[in-house]
């Protein structure tokens, strides 16, 4: 057999398998559940009658995300065109656990900040709930539903928390803390 026939061959049995593939994913594959990092091998043995020794089992990737909303990878662990021993079928959404703890601006200057909730694109698809934290005192809900929202410093430090939406169900949720301007601050910094 010439190397481009058996590639031919693989690439074949390949594409007779995926549609096997796709059906038995979709009647009884999670949709991304919530497992962050399973890896574990799933799937079965080919439909008979098509190509019995063939199996379609799979393996799931690592999610991108320690918490929130990422993505992963979904591989055939055999069956695969030509010597690949592992070959990605397709890539889905993970979820991690819902709270991100404390986050990091997008941008940070002496006068604003940009803070970003989680999300995977398209961000419009989720919702956005801006909140400002007062120890001691219920969350003040803000009108700003984007998912970057920039502010600017004042004389006091302020805690704002970002939760993420997705069907009325939240999926994630990040806090950052806006340092305050001081006059002693900003004369440091103009200084140098």
């Amino acid at each position: 057999m010439a190397g481009g026939e058996g590639r031919g061959a693989s690439a074949g049995r390949l594409a007779a398998l995926l549609p096997l593939l796709l059906g038995s994913l979709a009647a009884g594959s999670p949709e991304g559940g919530s497992s962050a990092g399973a890896a574990g091998p799933r799937g079965g043995r080919g439909e008979p009658g098509l190509n019995a020794t063939v199996s379609t089992e799979v393996e799931f990737g690592v999610c991108t995300v320690t918490c929130g909303i990422g993505i992963r990878e979904v591989l055939l662990t055999s069956g695969c065109p030509g010597t690949e021993a592992k070959c990605i079928v397709r890539v889905e959404e993970c979820r991690g656990p819902v709270d991100c703890g404390w986050g990091i601006p997008i941008s940070e200057g002496l006068a604003c900040v940009k803070m970003p909730c989680i999300y995977i694109p398209p961000e419009n698809r989720f919702q956005y709930v801006w909140k400002v934290l007062m120890p001691n005192q219920t969350a003040h809900i803000l009108p700003n539903d984007s998912a970057i929202m920039e502010v600017c410093r004042d004389t006091h430090s302020v805690t704002f928390q970002c939760e993420t939406h997705e069907n009325g169900n939240k999926i994630a949720s990040v806090k950052y803390t806006v340092y305050a301007t001081t006059g002693e601050l900003i004369e440091t910094l103009t200084v140098f």
